[in-house]
């Protein structure tokens, strides 16, 4: 009997005398709500029997990709918090994703091995998690089966904060411990229309979904009405913090105002470590400095592109979609790329060939709470600029808020960066390697010029700079490819008109 259960649970793809001796889970999952990826755990680096204390490590996983190490961004449990399978344990971020590890067994956190900041490396424990004897089908669900002499750190009485849960039974009545208003607010909650993702991602940032304003066909909330919520003004949430405060409160909540918007600055020197997304950058920056870049900076017209953005923005808006400037302008780039696909391509410096790439993934560059990240839209080349604002929307989002996947964040073949937004006008765009090109769009403005007749016009114009890697891209072509994408932009039904 033993030998057929065995047979059962083995892996196909394990060499022989590799077995499992449970059913393959997975706790990376890509989770397509969240925008994050969980990275396929593999099944025999993985043990699923504890040690005389019944203790299992949980090993980090190799993610692939020749990635040896991830840092440590957050936590979402501590040493005696109770777990479940599933249960989210921590994010992490490598070089090319970020990543939310979640538990593979019901059990307690004995340990953790890494903390917040910290570079974990691939193939040791994250944490230490307490099951008891035997193997993970004998795992405890509850704290039923334990006392505390039985159980290292936390007890079975107490919540995920180790701390005792207030329960109150009256007449039969299991009571939560909330005060009638919470009960009520906790009801209008679960009455709020708002899908699975949303709600996670609302009960991630402890935000209360009766307070958010849906925007959603039929009164749905959004993960975009979240994220409206969470970046609200700083005064709008100072009010907020007022009228639900008692009035003897409005002094303090005001001097708290004022406190808050003068310049402090600091005081004495700070030891500032990277992590998230500025690791990357240093890493990625480190490698450009082998290129050898080109630059080239031009001014457009802008005055077709914003009416054309007018024209658009009301059709746009009615399908629940932000449409700036950006898509109008990767739409530009895509079709300039069709007609010099030089651009659109990576170097291999150890072949010297040069590998033209089919789709137009271009990357977008974003500046986020956590840093600088360049996620890409793919197949720009086959998208209407609809589609592209659709997709824009979602990867501001995710940066923004619960993160990008790891496809978001790869396989980009050119990209463009907004400067204009904070308000630059011109920049040294520094090309992210293996791509060859990099643009940087400047901010529009109001300027005098000379229409054809020799009479001065107010015309609005914006400006590029462009770098380009000059081991590959020569001079001519890099303005070949600048004028085709002006002409694009400064004539949009040119660019209808071509528009496939």
């Amino acid at each position: 009997m033993i030998q057929v259960i065995l047979i059962l649970v083995k892996i196909p793809s394990v060499k022989l005398n590799q077995v499992c001796v449970r059913p393959l889970v997975t706790p990376f999952r890509f989770n397509r709500a969240l925008h994050t990826t969980r990275v396929m755990c593999a099944a025999q680096q993985q043990s699923n029997t504890p040690d005389a204390n019944g203790v299992i490590p949980f090993i980090l996983s190799d993610p692939g990709e020749g990635i040896a190490e991830c840092e440590v961004l957050k936590w979402s449990v501590k040493e005696g918090d109770k777990v479940s399978q599933f249960d989210m344990l921590c994010e992490i971020q490598s070089d090319k994703a970020v990543a939310e590890i979640t538990s593979r067994f019901d059990g307690i956190i004995k340990k953790i091995h890494y903390q917040k900041g910290q570079m974990a490396q691939v193939g040791t424990p994250l944490v230490d998690i307490y099951v008891g004897g035997g193997t993970v089908g004998e795992t405890i669900s509850s704290g039923d089966n334990l006392s505390p002499s039985t159980v290292p750190m936390g007890s079975p009485d107490m919540g995920l904060g180790g701390a005792k849960q207030p329960i109150i039974q009256v007449e039969g009545h299991v009571n939560s411990g909330k005060s009638g208003s919470e009960e009520v607010l906790a009801r209008d909650d679960q009455k709020a229309m708002a899908s699975p993702a949303v709600r996670h991602i609302a009960k991630k940032y402890g935000i209360a979904l009766h307070k958010i304003k849906p925007s959603g066909k039929e009164g749905r909330i959004t993960k975009e009405d979240i994220m409206n919520y969470i970046n609200r003004p700083m005064a709008e949430e100072k009010v907020e913090k007022v009228a639900s405060s008692p009035a003897g409160r409005v002094v303090e909540v005001a001097e708290a105002f004022k406190s808050s918007s003068a310049s402090v600055g600091i005081t004495e020197d700070r030891v500032v470590p990277l992590s998230g997304y500025s690791r990357i950058m240093a890493k990625t920056m480190t490698q450009s400095l082998t290129i050898p870049h080109f630059g080239l900076c031009d001014e457009i017209i802008a005055d077709g592109m914003i009416k054309l953005r007018s024209q658009l923005k009301k059709t746009a808006e009615e399908q629940g979609v932000k449409l700036t400037y950006m898509p109008i302008i990767l739409k530009a780039t895509s079709m300039a790329l069709s007609r010099y696909p030089q651009l659109n391509a990576s170097f291999n410096e150890g072949s010297l060939v040069t590998i033209q790439k089919s789709s137009h993934n271009i990357g977008v560059a974003m500046n986020t709470p956590n840093g600088l990240v360049v996620p890409n839209i793919k197949d720009v080349q086959r998208k209407s600029i609809l589609d592209i604002a659709r997709e824009l929307n979602r990867l501001q989002a995710a940066a923004n808020g619960a993160g990008l996947g790891r496809e978001d964040l790869s396989g980009g073949t050119i990209s463009i960066s907004n400067i204009g937004t904070i308000g630059g006008t011109y920049a040294s765009p520094v090309i992210v390697a293996p791509e060859v090109a990099i643009g940087a769009v400047g901010k529009i403005q109001k300027v005098p010029r000379y229409d054809s007749h020799g009479a001065v016009v107010p015309v609005h114009i914006f400006n590029i700079s462009w770098s380009a890697d000059h081991r590959v891209i020569d001079g001519a072509t890099m303005a070949n490819f600048s004028n085709a994408w002006k002409e694009y932009l400064e004539n949009p039904s040119a660019m209808l008109f071509e528009m496939k």
